[in-house]
């Protein structure tokens, strides 16, 4: 009997040494998430004491942002009086440039299919040759579906082959945004500088005269 205690011993002994280990495991787990725990912890004590009052940098950055930009809108509206200068070829092949800089002009900005504008032509060609060479004048095309020879054909019959009549067509869609155009049949004048000095929608023939005589083409 007391041989079979002696040797039932190792086995109970053996038996105890795994149980041992697997809990030194957990507990080296617990130990070792809770290390983690409280880093984490630390690092977000130590973040928010270093953020500055008032919120976040990075909505101050974006708040920053927004008046830069609105700055920079203002400063575009308030300098819109400055005709961005372009050039296009008319629908004869030349080359026209407005504002040219040599003298005071009006841009009208059309379509093919704006009977306002089309009626309106031969009396504002009229009323362009009463300045001569003291004044220009470009009717532009903001239609994106409108063709040179369209705008041409639509345009002819009311103002002949007048030379000092150029009509364009923007097939870029570029310039009715860039002048702040919304509707067909808009007029701007503007003076020798390239500045604008008066703007109409289908505005009758002597306004268009007058503003051209303030701007220095008389």
């Amino acid at each position: 009997m007391k041989r079979e205690q002696s040797a039932k011993a190792p086995t109970e002994t053996t038996a105890a040494e795994p149980g041992e280990r697997h809990g030194r495991r957990r507990t080296g787990r617990w130990a070792t998430s809770a290390a983690v725990l409280a880093a984490l912890v630390t690092l977000v004590v130590v973040a928010t004491q270093r953020a500055p009052a008032g919120g976040s940098p990075l909505l101050k950055q974006d708040a920053a942002q927004q008046n830069s930009t609105s700055a920079t809108a203002d400063d575009t509206q308030a300098s819109s009086k400055s005709l961005r200068r372009f050039s296009l070829a008319d629908v004869d092949g030349r080359q026209v440039m407005r504002p040219s800089g040599r003298r005071p002009g009006v841009l009208v900005f059309t379509a093919s299919n704006c009977s306002p504008c089309i009626v309106q032509a031969p009396s504002l060609l009229a009323e362009m040759r009463k300045f001569g060479s003291r004044a220009e004048i470009l009717t532009v095309s903001i239609d994106p579906g409108d063709s040179s020879s369209a705008l041409r054909d639509a345009f002819k019959p009311a103002i002949g082959n007048a030379r000092n009549y150029p009509l364009a067509v923007d097939q870029s869609g570029q310039l009715a945004p860039a002048f702040g155009v919304t509707a067909t049949g808009t007029e701007i004048v503007y003076d020798r500088a390239g500045r604008e000095v008066w703007r109409g929608v289908s505005s009758p023939v002597s306004e268009i005269g007058a503003a051209l005589r303030k701007a220095g083409a008389a």
